[in-house]
């Protein structure tokens, strides 16, 4: 996955809305939404909840 969904995927993983990532990475809300809507495609995930889950699973096998 790219640095940027990634960084978007963390940022809403923490609780964050695609606004305040959007202030927060100096980009355009659109471009946020765009972002997490491919990487749920990339992850084959359909909701936040899935997203969060898979990010969670993720961070749990890396420690």
């Amino acid at each position: 996955m790219p640095t940027r969904g990634r960084d978007d995927c963390a940022l809403l993983y923490a609780g964050l809305s695609q606004a305040e990532i959007a202030e927060k990475l100096s980009i355009a809300a659109s471009t946020v939404a765009d972002h997490i809507k491919r990487s749920y495609t990339r992850l084959d995930v359909h909701s936040a909840r899935e997203l969060a889950q898979r990010i969670g699973r993720a961070a749990a096998s890396q420690a």
